[in-house]
């Protein structure tokens, strides 16, 4: 697969990757500690892949 065709799939992945990281952070809206946890854990893997996407792929 040629550079060009693979940097949509990679960019997919890592878009796709933060809105995972907040669902996962939402199941434990049962249990409060386990909650707040997630939901500080979530936008710190957010903040990495759009850095690395900023950082790696800036002409896209």
């Amino acid at each position: 697969m040629p550079v060009h065709d693979a940097i949509p799939i990679i960019l997919g992945a890592l878009v796709g990757t933060t809105v995972t990281t907040s669902l996962v952070a939402l199941t434990y809206i049962g249990d409060r500690t386990e909650f707040r946890r997630a939901l500080g854990a979530s936008p710190l893997h957010d903040f990495y892949n759009w850095l690395a996407l900023l950082i790696f792929f800036p002409s896209s």
